[in-house]
């Protein structure tokens, strides 16, 4: 893997904006509060998952892009579970040493299982496979 350097916050910034909208996207269909963390930690999560999808920037097959954005989908709706458990125990919904654990993974746990029974997923997945081919080609463009 390459060093950053100053073409690629060009896609970075992309990557935070697309994952501030997918946070509150999630967000308001959780119909969870407050909008500011799921904002911030789904602009955290665009740039990581955009991080972890830079070395496969080159890839020119379909079977890529439709894996890694069916990961994408999962990831933010883990994460944005996981934002979820952690508001309960900062708002004091949940007690005890054991809930700093199980609250956090328990939601993401939710989050996944509810994108795949309600079948959400489908709808999210052509969104994420257009934001990860679009993430690519600025990783691309920057890469020269």
């Amino acid at each position: 893997m390459t060093a950053l350097n100053g073409r690629d916050v060009g896609w970075l910034v992309a990557a935070a904006t697309s994952g501030g909208a997918w946070g509150l996207l999630l967000a308001w269909l959780e119909s969870a509060g407050p909008l500011l963390l799921f904002l911030v930690g789904g602009a955290v999560g665009g740039v990581v998952m955009s991080l972890l999808i830079r070395p496969y920037r080159h890839a020119d097959d379909r079977t890529s892009l439709v894996l890694l954005s069916l990961l994408a989908v999962y990831a933010a709706g883990a994460f944005s579970g996981a934002l979820t458990g952690l508001r309960d125990l900062m708002t004091g919904g949940l007690d005890g040493a054991a809930a700093l654990i199980v609250a956090p993974i328990g939601e993401a746990f939710v989050a996944c299982w509810a994108l795949t029974l309600s079948g959400v997923f489908l709808v999210l997945w052509p969104l994420a496979a257009a934001n990860v081919a679009g993430v690519w080609r600025l990783q691309r463009r920057a890469a020269g």
